[in-house]
């Protein structure tokens, strides 16, 4: 809790990638490794049987049903008179006349030190066109050979003594020929990302100030931009490009009859009532929603935020 202002602010982040979440997390090698034993280990296999299985499967759900009831609740207060907050990187705004609420939080720049030396390295040693071509035909390797180990794994009766090894073999194949051509991909999203328009090169353009993620909400829009500053470095050329970001959003309703609460500024009973419609953003792995409150009597304002975090 802040000191100055005394407000809670709870992280909200809905750009991450999600190619990174799903492939390079340590919980992914944790899901594989189970996976591994069983079908390469046929000692193993015949000592657990169903058994491990089952119990594997029966703590996933475990895990599942604790991650689908685990919640936060939190809350961003502004004093009488004040209405921005600002916290940890991310400024919280409310416009107690028309309603409207705005947040401002600086992400980390797209690419790192060694992505953009890893990608000039690969254009410079086999050329653009050949990366293309490569993330394409990996890729198709990467899908034939998931469709192939799977194929193994439920026609055992076709291939005999070569089935766990099969299967681990081909699937092994196939993560690593899909982790190549996601490598590929982040290549040549680079390699466009950083060609300027004033001077026709590539690999010239890097941000010159941390990307800005924007959100504006009212009681019947919802707006997400980011923002990022590109300069290249070969001829001072800026270019600042606006997104507009996809976010699953829908508005509450606003109960009819709001219960009012005593405020935590003034005290007084019954005096902090919910004046707007809420806000409802959900993505891969959480629900947030935001409840607008204010005290009728001295101008207090608070945002309650609950967050359910889930597996789909």
């Amino acid at each position: 809790m802040s000191k100055d202002t005394g407000f809670i602010r709870l992280s909200e982040n809905n750009h991450k990638s999600i190619i990174n979440d799903i492939y390079f997390k340590p919980y992914f090698a944790g899901l594989l490794f189970p996976f591994f034993i069983y079908t390469a280990c046929p000692v193993l296999k015949k000592t657990m049987g169903a058994s491990f299985v089952g119990g594997f499967l029966i703590f996933i759900a475990v895990i599942a049903i604790f991650l689908k009831l685990t919640r936060k609740t939190e809350y961003i207060r502004f004093p009488p008179g004040s209405y921005q907050a600002p916290y940890e990187g991310i400024c919280y705004k409310i416009n107690p006349y028309s309603d409207t609420v705005e947040t401002t939080q600086k992400l980390s720049v797209k690419y790192s030190s060694q992505e953009k030396k890893k990608t000039i390295n690969l254009v410079n040693w086999v050329g653009e066109e050949e990366i293309q071509k490569r993330s394409k035909l990996l890729s198709k390797l990467a899908l034939v050979f998931l469709i192939l180990s799977f194929t193994i794994m439920f026609f055992p009766h076709k291939y005999g003594g070569f089935r766990s090894a099969g299967i681990t073999l081909t699937f092994l194949m196939g993560i690593v020929s899909l982790y190549l051509s996601i490598n590929y991909d982040s290549a040549m999203e680079y390699y466009m990302d950083s060609y300027c328009k004033n001077c026709g090169q590539h690999l010239v353009l890097e941000e010159f100030q941390v990307p800005l993620m924007k959100n504006k909400s009212r009681n019947d829009t919802h707006e997400t931009t980011l923002t990022r500053y590109w300069r290249c470095k070969n001829c001072g050329y800026k270019d600042i490009k606006v997104e507009s970001q996809h976010v699953s959003h829908h508005q509450g309703k606003k109960p009819a009859k709001s219960k009012s609460h005593r405020c935590r500024h003034c005290g007084r009973v019954s005096a902090l009532e919910e004046y707007r419609t809420a806000d409802i953003i959900k993505d891969s792995y959480s629900e947030i929603k935001r409840r607008y409150y204010r005290c009728r009597y001295c101008g207090y304002h608070e945002i309650k935020i609950n967050e359910e975090i889930y597996v789909d």
